[in-house]
């Protein structure tokens, strides 16, 4: 029983996140993209399928977190759309996910996976300067 609370605390972190900062790293992350195999070859379903990416932010600000300096975030985009680029400096808003490492699915075993912050849609990235209203919407909610 000596594990319990630890348990309990570790499950307790806040779901969305909200920081401002800068972009300073993007990479692919193949590990979280379904397989292409023979089958979505032929019905053209490679092309279509979403593409992961792992970033880094750096933040000066952030609300649900206490002074995170560096937070990494996963996001997906279909091939041709445009993605999150190093240098962006923006309000961030990071939801809490389960990211299922689809690339290393074995059959019946099921797919690894780890919780983490992940950017939801576009809408999750928005101007640096709508902080102060970001700030302001949540104290009204309260």
């Amino acid at each position: 029983m000596r594990w319990l609370p630890l348990f309990l605390v570790l499950g307790c972190g806040p779901s969305t996140l909200f920081l401002r900062g800068e972009l300073v790293k993007v990479e692919r992350a193949e590990q979280y993209e379904p397989v292409c195999n023979a089958i979505s070859r032929a019905l053209s379903h490679c092309e279509d399928a979403p593409r992961a990416y792992d970033a880094l932010i750096v933040a000066d600000s952030a609300i649900g977190k206490k002074s995170p300096r560096r937070e990494w975030v996963m996001f997906f985009a279909p091939a041709q759309h445009r993605i999150p680029r190093v240098g962006w400096y923006a309000v961030w808003v990071l939801q809490r996910r389960e990211l299922w490492r689809l690339a290393e699915c074995r059959g019946v075993y099921g797919c690894p996976s780890e919780n983490g912050w992940a950017l939801d849609s576009d809408d999750a990235i928005r101007p640096a300067g709508d902080w102060r209203k970001v700030v302001d919407s949540l104290r009204a909610a309260r």
